[in-house]
C-alpha cells in the first residue's frame, strides 16, 4: 500500500488454479440498451490513470474506464497448512461491490464560497394571507468556480431586531434558481432578509440582503 513495505496479514492462503486473485467487473452503457455489469478482460489491465484528478477533460480512452469499476472479484483457494494426504483446501469467491465508485465529487472544498448573486423579496396576499416570497439564482461558487456549494443559509431580521441571530432556515443546493415562500408572518410585521452559501468545508460566504419589506 503507497509503497511502504509489504504487511503479511493472513497465511494459508493460495492463487487459485487458472483464476487471478483479483477479477475486477464495470459499468458498461450500450447506446441501445440497458446498463449493464460486465468483466473486465485480463489481458486489457493495468489500467491506470494519466492525469492527476479523475474526471478531468484529458483523462480519457482506457484510463477512464477506471471510474466505471463497480466490483472486484477475489478468488483464492485456504488451506490447512499441511501437506500431502493431511492437506485440505477449500476454493473460495467473493464479489465486493464499490457503491461509491464513480460518483461526482467536489473540486475542492477549502476556499470561502463566492456568493456573487443578489437575494430578493417581494410581498403579496395569497388567497387571503400574507406571503413574502425569496428568489435567488445560483451562487457563482456553484453554477461554476469550485462548485462545491451544497446549501444556502437564510436569516430574518424583524425591523428593530439589534442582530441577525441564527439562520431562519437552509435549502439545499442543485437548482437552476431558487424561491421560498415565508408564511410564517403577520400582517404589518417588516423584516429584512440575508443570504449566504454555504460549501461542504462547511465555510459562509459573504452575505447579500433585501432591503426592510413590508408585509401586507
Amino acid at each position: 500500500v503507497n509503497r511502504d513495505r509489504p504487511e503479511l496479514v493472513a497465511r494459508n492462503l493460495l492463487q487459485t488454479v487458472g483464476q487471478p486473485f483479483f477479477s475486477y467487473h464495470r459499468l458498461h452503457t450500450p447506446t441501445s440498451a440497458p446498463q449493464q455489469i460486465i468483466p473486465v478482460p485480463q489481458g486489457s489491465l493495468p489500467w491506470r490513470h494519466t492525469v492527476s484528478r479523475h474526471g478531468s477533460p484529458a483523462d480519457t480512452g482506457t484510463a477512464a474506464l477506471i471510474d466505471s469499476v463497480r466490483a472486484v472479484q477475489i478468488n483464492y483457494t485456504a488451506t490447512n497448512g499441511r501437506t500431502g494426504a493431511a492437506e485440505r483446501t477449500r476454493t473460495l469467491s467473493r464479489v465486493v461491490w464499490l457503491p461509491n465508485a464513480g460518483m461526482a465529487v467536489k473540486r475542492s472544498c477549502g476556499d470561502e464560497p463566492i456568493l456573487g448573486i443578489a437575494l430578493t423579496a417581494a410581498a403579496a396576499m395569497v388567497a387571503g394571507a400574507p406571503e413574502i416570497t425569496l428568489t435567488w439564482p445560483q451562487a457563482v461558487d456553484e453554477a461554476a468556480g469550485e462548485q462545491d456549494v451544497t446549501r444556502y443559509v437564510i436569516w430574518r431580521r424583524p425591523f428593530g431586531a439589534p442582530d441577525w441571530g441564527d439562520p431562519f432556515l437552509s435549502i439545499p443546493s442543485g437548482l437552476a434558481n431558487y424561491t421560498y415562500q415565508d408564511q410564517d408572518i403577520v400582517s404589518g410585521d417588516q423584516f429584512t432578509y440575508r443570504l449566504a452559501a454555504q460549501d461542504c468545508t462547511p465555510s459562509l460566504s459573504s452575505t447579500t440582503q433585501t432591503a426592510l419589506i413590508t408585509v401586507p
